[in-house]
């Protein structure tokens, strides 16, 4: 399982989740940490999202393909429009209360491994 979170300093989680820089990428295995990367999103995207009107809708297709392999986002918030649009292109995502991407990782796996 690949779960990625918003960072843009590759330490605290990124609030809004479409205009963070990149990803950290955690590789799961029966609830053990494999290993970690950190994904940067191009300054082209970054760039397209950025300069977009938020009064009208607008698409994150380009970020739904970046974020393609990965299995599950952990998000702080997300907008109306980014819901619907991974909603759409089937991006899973559970919110966290946590600041700390490592805090964030952490709890989610303490919770799934309560639950089984």
């Amino acid at each position: 399982m690949k779960i990625a979170i918003p960072t843009n300093d590759k330490e605290t989680i990124f609030p809004r989740t479409g205009q963070a820089h990149g990803y950290m990428i955690f590789h799961v295995e029966n609830n053990i940490i494999k290993g970690k990367f950190y994904k940067a999103l191009s300054l082209k995207l970054r760039h397209k999202h950025e300069h977009q009107d938020e009064s009208e809708k607008h698409s994150h297709k380009d970020l739904c393909q970046f974020l393609e392999g990965c299995d599950l986002l952990l998000v702080k918030n997300i907008g109306k429009h980014l819901q619907q649009d991974f909603k759409e292109n089937q991006v899973f995502y559970e919110k966290t209360k946590e600041t700390l991407v490592e805090d964030a990782i952490t709890k989610f796996l303490n919770d799934k491994s309560q639950e089984n």
